[in-house]
């Protein structure tokens, strides 16, 4: 079923009561392979709605009967998942950034001069951006099936489901988060003080390689390191140790920390759309655990949640 979603069209919505401006913003998408369906009114368009699944609204603000405006807030009641871009003339920009707050993802002004430059690349970043967020919902859906499946088995797996519990509530507060930094401080924090992870580094991309941002335990700032280990773009999570986890005992001796490193780690890449965004290296994964294959299933999936908005902050101020 997910391998069908995949290969079919983003359906768009397109609302405007100018039969022209309708049927020339319908041609232009269906020529970049979108599905659009289109509608003349606001009302026209809430029936659409219940009956079709759609990704992304394009909303003409001053319409007869239910204006743009109007029509945004229904469909963020209806439908709160669908991405809408508002299409502004130069008396309505006010609203504009007016329908921004309630929620729209983005508006571009009419008329519209160069349809790929000023439409289609916007409906490409808002039907990405309804993809990211849907796959960090369905993360924290995975987390709570998880949570449901341990409800059952050993009631010695009592402090994994809190630790899940706690993943699932920081999927959900990510989501709302705006910007890198604030996303990174709080990855940390429920590192550290939620699931009790004692010293770690988190790297992010730095030409050429990757730049110690945050740590616990280490006190690192700044440090830049190229070493293979690191820079493969194809690492999965797995246990280092033995000879990787000597070469990655001489790396974190590299970049500052001279104490003793225990010969086993975890290296987890944050992976979102196929490209690792950045880079944490568990050195003692807490709770008084070796690595064990719970605790790196539990490290993946918080990297995976905090991977999609990073992915999300990255090309919106690109």
């Amino acid at each position: 079923m997910d391998s069908e979603a995949r290969l079919t069209p983003p359906r768009i919505l397109v609302v405007d009561d100018e039969s022209f401006i309708r049927e020339t913003v319908e041609v232009c998408l269906m020529a970049e392979g979108f599905h659009v369906v289109a509608a003349e009114s606001g009302e026209r368009a809430l029936d659409v709605l219940e009956r079709e699944v759609i990704d992304v609204a394009i909303l003409d603000i001053s319409m007869p009967g239910m204006d743009g405006i109007t029509l945004l807030g229904e469909i963020k009641k209806l439908r709160p998942d669908i991405e809408v871009v508002m299409a502004s003339g130069c008396g309505t920009l006010e609203s504009a950034v007016q329908a921004m707050r309630m929620g729209a993802y983005d508006y571009v002004t009419k008329p519209i001069l160069n349809f790929q430059d000023d439409l289609v690349k916007v409906v490409m970043k808002a039907v990405e951006r309804r993809a990211l967020l849907a796959s960090n919902r369905r993360l924290a859906s995975d987390v709570q099936e998880v949570n449901s499946e341990l409800k059952h088995s050993n009631v010695d797996l009592k402090r994994h489901l809190a630790a899940f519990d706690i993943l699932a509530e920081t999927g959900r507060i990510l989501g709302d988060l705006d910007g890198a930094e604030p996303i990174l401080d709080l990855t940390m924090e429920t590192l550290e003080h939620q699931l009790y992870v004692q010293r770690c580094v988190l790297f992010v991309e730095s030409e050429p390689g990757w730049r110690a941002c945050r740590s616990i335990g280490l006190g690192l700032t700044g440090a830049c390191v190229t070493n293979g280990l690191l820079c493969s773009d194809q690492l999965d999570p797995k246990i280092v140790k033995e000879k990787d986890g000597r070469a990655l005992s001489c790396l974190l001796r590299d970049i500052g920390v001279t104490e003793e490193i225990p010969s086993m780690g975890v290296v987890i890449p944050l992976r979102a759309r196929c490209e690792v965004q950045a880079l944490l290296v568990i050195l003692e994964p807490g709770l008084g655990e070796p690595a064990t294959l719970n605790r790196i299933r539990m490290l993946s999936l918080l990297a995976a949640q905090v991977a999609a908005p990073l992915t999300l902050h990255r090309e919106q101020t690109a």
